[in-house]
Formats: C-alpha cells, structure tokens, sequence
C-alpha cells in the first residue's frame, strides 16, 4: 500500500513537503485552513520572491544563531545547488542580479507558488482548502491521523507545517502551535521578527521615508551586545525599519516582552570609523571652514538626514567648519556613529514577516524532523523555533525543512545524501 501522508499547512515547507513525499510514491494530502494556498509565499519579497541567497555553507547556518546546529542537516542535504536544481525542473530559473540574492528569473512570487501547485498537483497530490486541521491524532505514542473538521483523516504520517504568527492577513495564526502542544510538545514563546522598531525619540519620525544605504544598529544591555551586518536603514513614522533593523528585531522583540525599552546605538557610517571622521573635519577646516556643518553632511547624507544629524551633535547651533570645538568633533562622531535610540515597541504582527518562537527544537530530532515522542509526526518551516535574518533565509529554511519532512516521513530509516536524493 502507498504510504499515507497528510500534511498540516499550505505555505511554502507545507508545499515542498507534500511534493517531496509524492516524489517517493506516497499518496499526499495537504490540508489548508485558507481559501487558497501559499498566500504568503506569493507576497514574499515585496511580490518578487527572495527564495535564497549565495551565502557560504558556514555562513548560512550560523545566520540562525542559536538554531544553527538543528538546521544544519536540512540545509546541508537541500543546500543552494539542490534548490537551484528544484526550481529550474520545475521552470523557475533562479538569478542572482546582485551576486547574493536569488530570484525568480521574473521576479515573480506568484510564479513559484503555481509552479508548486502544478508540481504538486502533476504527482496526484491533493490539496484541501478552508479545511482546518483540528487535532493531531497520536495512538500509543504514534501519530494515527489528523482530525479536519471533525471528520478523521486516517495517516502513516503527518508533517505539521502551518507557519507561525506573522502576517496574520496572509494567515499567519497559531493554530501549528495549538496542535503541537496538544500532541505534547513544548511551546518558546513567540515574538514578532523581521520587522520594525518603534522609538521613544521624536526626530526619527520627521525623517520618515529617509533611508541610508548601510548602517548598524546594536542591541546593547548589560549581558548582551549583539551588532547586525552593514545594512540599508530607513527612517518611518514610528522610529526605524530597512534590513539593518529587521535583522536584529526579532532580539530586540523577545527584550521588548520582559522589559519596557531596550537601548540602542545606530551607525550611520559603518564604513567611515572615527578617524576618517576627524580627517574629514580637518579637511574641512582647511578647505571650508566658513561652510555651514549641516551643509558638509550633506555630501554624506540626505539633506533631512544631515540637518538632524547637526541638532543632535549641536542643538540649535550650526557652526562653520573652521570653528568646531574638540568637544564638537566628538559629538558630531556620535551623532553619526553612535546614534542614541531607545526601542520601546515593534510594527506587531501585522507588519512582521517572521517568528521568532514555536515549537520547541528540544524534543525534535534535527536528523529527521521527527518528534522525538509522537512517532510519525514531523515538523517543517516557521512553526519551528526558527528564524534567520532579513534575505532569503525564511524561504530556504522552509524549502530545506519540507523537503527533509517529506522525504523522511516516508522512508524513516534510509538516510538522505546531498541534494535531497533518497
């Protein structure tokens, strides 16, 4: 008999799991809560669907902090070839225009969900929509089924994919995590990742729509310091977002659910230390020193930008380059290199477009993805205590994640080589 797997989620780790196991001949169920599948892997990437990145093999699973040891093997066996691999079978050439970002030749989210949905569809997979999983049915410490509805599906397997909290308007909820708990196993608390910052101070909101092209932002405390990479950052009504804020949101968030505010230091010029600053002020009190300061920022950064930067070095002095003080040039180096903010709230769960949180890893094998108690029931994608930085790293997660599922599932005891290949 065809092995029987039902499978919990209809984003991007519920997909490929179900096309990995119809791959090996398993009859695969897919049961969606949503009136349509993949809702939130056709919005990713702003619609045009950053499904990876050309990271080193290190640098990739390190990107998931402390997760890093659990998705190793995941990624490892469906590592950037194999997914380039995978979409180009199924049409999808994959292209990265910046040498690191990978894409969809046209640059269509959409496309890779229908690509999915035909692939699937294609190996006599079915898909059930508005049909929300109730229960997972364990039996004598194996999985026996799921409940739908209130009707029992019967299952060999079950692989529970149904995604975390964000972006509830494209489905985001916590219905993996009520079923997993209910199943016995252990829930880590979620917070909102992948998402902006709201801060105590005033001007970031009159720079809203300002962005600089790299900057850093630092968590700072007493037992942690944690610095994101070099990243684009932009100014919004509520404080700061951009690539630089998201990667290191989701700390901030899980700081944010013990305290009030979380203190932190931007830099503006990651690139330019402190003594390229001291030489540029030199120049300039050569070469202009009659300039208004304000005016010199502006050769380094957006006039709103640069203005703002003058009132926090200066209050509501200007002064002309040839006469900053020495207690001057070390508040203008501040004020671009270690600007003050004080986090006090995310966008929510709105606007983030990750979890942090979920199932907890402990009683999962990161081998298989398997419950370590529940036999047969595996786990794939965001449900997961699992998130990496802004990127690529989401998608490929759940890609890597459903395919190890999926495969596993059906063939327990073999083990998986590189690329997926049973």
């Amino acid at each position: 008999m065809r092995k029987r797997v039902v499978v919990v989620g209809g984003g991007p780790a519920g997909l490929m799991a179900a096309i990995s196991a119809a791959e090996t001949g398993a009859d695969a169920r897919l049961f969606e809560r949503q009136r349509e599948a993949g809702r939130k892997l056709a919005a990713s990437g702003g619609g045009r669907g950053n499904v990876a990145n050309r990271s080193r093999p290190s640098d990739l699973v390190h990107a998931y902090g402390t997760a890093r040891k659990f998705v190793g093997p995941a990624l490892g066996r469906f590592d950037i070839a194999a997914l380039e691999r995978f979409f180009q079978t199924l049409g999808i050439p994959l292209e990265a225009a910046d040498g690191f970002h990978l894409f969809p030749a046209r640059h269509s989210a959409a496309d890779v969900r229908a690509a999915m949905l035909d692939r699937l569809a294609d190996l006599g997979g079915r898909i059930h929509l508005a049909a929300p999983a109730d229960r997972i049915r364990v039996t004598d410490g194996r999985v026996t089924g799921v409940r739908v509805n209130g009707r029992d599906v019967e299952a060999d397997a079950v692989v529970l994919a149904a995604g975390g909290f964000a972006c509830p308007a494209l489905g985001g909820s916590d219905s993996g995590y009520r079923l997993a708990e209910a199943a016995g196993h252990e829930i880590v608390s979620p917070t909102p990742a992948l998402v902006g910052l709201r801060v105590t101070e005033a001007w970031p909101s009159e720079l809203a729509g300002v962005s600089v092209p790299d900057a850093t932002v630092t968590v700072e405390g007493k037992a942690e310091r944690r610095d994101g990479h070099a990243r684009p950052l932009l100014f919004t009504h509520g404080g700061i977002s951009g690539p630089a804020v998201l990667d290191v949101s989701a700390t901030i968030a899980a700081r944010l659910a013990e305290k009030k505010s979380a203190p932190l230091r931007v830099c503006l010029t990651p690139s330019v230390s402190a003594a390229d600053w001291d030489a540029r002020m030199d120049a300039w009190r050569r070469e202009q020193p009659a300039k208004r300061v304000r005016i010199l920022l502006r050769e380094t950064f957006p006039s709103r930008l640069a203005d703002a930067a003058a009132r926090l070095a200066f209050g509501d002095g200007d002064p002309e380059a040839g006469r900053i003080s020495g207690r001057g040039r070390e508040a203008l180096k501040s004020a671009v290199l270690r600007v003050p903010l004080t986090a006090t709230g995310t966008d929510g769960w709105e606007k983030a477009m990750a979890t942090r949180g979920g199932v907890s890893l402990r009683d999962i094998d990161g081998e298989t993805l398997e419950s370590r108690f529940a036999r047969g029931l595996f786990f794939a994608g965001e449900v997961l205590d699992v998130d990496g930085p802004c990127g690529g790293y989401q998608l490929h997660w759940a890609f890597a994640s459903g395919r190890l599922a999926g495969r596993r599932c059906c063939h327990p005891g073999i083990a998986i080589g590189r690329g997926g290949a049973v």
